[in-house]
Protein backbone atom coordinates (compact mmCIF):
# COMPACT_ATOMS: atom_id res chain seq x y z
CA UNK A 1 0.00 0.00 0.00
CA UNK A 2 2.94 2.34 0.40
CA UNK A 3 4.22 1.90 -2.66
CA UNK A 4 0.89 3.26 -4.48
CA UNK A 5 0.89 5.87 -2.19
CA UNK A 6 4.59 7.00 -3.10
CA UNK A 7 4.03 6.38 -6.60
CA UNK A 8 0.66 8.46 -6.77
CA UNK A 9 2.90 10.87 -4.14
CA UNK A 10 5.57 11.06 -7.10
CA UNK A 11 3.32 11.54 -10.15
CA UNK A 12 1.42 14.44 -8.96
CA UNK A 13 4.40 16.39 -8.61
CA UNK A 14 5.73 15.68 -12.41
CA UNK A 15 2.84 16.80 -13.60
CA UNK A 16 2.62 19.89 -12.10
CA UNK A 17 5.96 20.59 -13.35
CA UNK A 18 4.71 19.26 -16.75
CA UNK A 19 2.00 21.98 -16.45
CA UNK A 20 4.04 24.90 -15.39
CA UNK A 21 6.67 24.27 -18.26
CA UNK A 22 3.69 24.38 -20.93
CA UNK A 23 2.14 26.59 -19.07
CA UNK A 24 5.71 29.20 -18.99
CA UNK A 25 6.35 27.78 -22.62
CA UNK A 26 3.24 29.23 -24.21
CA UNK A 27 3.35 32.66 -22.33
CA UNK A 28 7.25 33.25 -23.43
CA UNK A 29 5.82 32.40 -27.04
CA UNK A 30 3.40 34.76 -26.71
CA UNK A 31 5.12 37.49 -25.25
CA UNK A 32 8.61 37.33 -25.22
CA UNK A 33 9.79 40.24 -23.64
CA UNK A 34 8.73 39.35 -19.89
CA UNK A 35 9.83 35.52 -20.78
CA UNK A 36 13.05 36.36 -16.97
CA UNK A 37 9.76 36.98 -15.19
CA UNK A 38 7.71 34.25 -16.12
CA UNK A 39 10.98 31.63 -15.91
CA UNK A 40 11.57 33.05 -12.18
CA UNK A 41 7.84 31.82 -11.61
CA UNK A 42 8.18 28.59 -13.04
CA UNK A 43 11.18 27.58 -10.92
CA UNK A 44 9.18 28.93 -8.20
CA UNK A 45 6.38 26.53 -9.32
CA UNK A 46 8.78 23.95 -9.67
CA UNK A 47 10.29 23.74 -6.61
CA UNK A 48 6.99 23.83 -4.52
CA UNK A 49 5.72 20.94 -6.66
CA UNK A 50 9.36 18.91 -5.59
CA UNK A 51 8.51 19.86 -1.89
CA UNK A 52 5.21 18.15 -2.12
CA UNK A 53 6.96 14.85 -3.89
CA UNK A 54 9.62 15.10 -1.12
CA UNK A 55 7.27 15.55 1.62
CA UNK A 56 5.28 12.40 0.36
CA UNK A 57 8.60 10.38 0.34
CA UNK A 58 9.31 11.30 3.78
CA UNK A 59 5.38 10.53 4.60
CA UNK A 60 5.98 6.88 3.41
CA UNK A 61 8.93 5.97 5.93
CA UNK A 62 7.26 8.10 8.64
CA UNK A 63 4.15 6.78 8.70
Amino acid sequence: MGTLGYAIGAFAPAFAIAICCYAACMGSARQPEIAGRLFTNFIIGAAFAEALGLIGFVALFVA
